[in-house]
């Protein structure tokens, strides 16, 4: 009886053993632009957890805070889209409304290979390389005049 609760009582603190350590990651997007914005966020064609968000001049969305452990998110592969922004804003299609007067559309595509496709290709709020770390595992796209400047027209009705 005696071996059986030594026993019992060594598997216990070997069970009790350190935890694995987690890995956090949350993508920011701010207004940094001279107008309003509405941002639109859908998945897989239907709108997501943000749905509408207004976003005033300086104002910004914190997206979900990702956690992983096992490693580093820079240990994931290319191919592995929790460490895109895409799983933080919940979102694979984002259209960003600029004052009722231009819309830019935002879209990540999954290839066959499992390798991510962006449209626009050069900066998009889906990629993670378009961000920026502002330190304690956050990651900042700022949406700028230049960004207002490439949208596209629509004159007010831009639904």
């Amino acid at each position: 009886m005696k071996n059986t609760t030594l026993i019992t009582l060594l598997f216990l603190v070997m069970a009790c053993g350190p935890e694995a350590p987690r890995f956090d990651r949350q993508y920011v997007v701010q207004n940094s632009c001279s107008f309003q914005i509405v941002l639109q966020f859908y998945k897989n064609g239907e709108p997501s957890r943000y749905n509408e968000t207004l976003l005033n001049t300086s104002n910004q969305l914190e997206g979900s805070v990702l956690t992983r452990s096992g490693g580093t998110w820079e240990n994931l592969p290319e191919s592995n889209n929790l460490r895109l922004p895409v799983a933080s804003l919940e979102a694979d299609s984002i259209i960003a409304v600029f004052n009722n007067e231009k819309k830019a559309t935002y879209t990540i595509e999954f290839m066959q290979t499992g390798v991510p496709a962006f449209d626009p290709a050069n900066r998009n709020l889906l990629r993670d390389t378009d961000y920026i770390s502002i330190g304690k595992d956050q990651f900042l796209f700022q949406i700028t005049d230049t960004d207002y400047e490439s949208a596209e027209p629509c004159n007010g009705d831009c639904k």
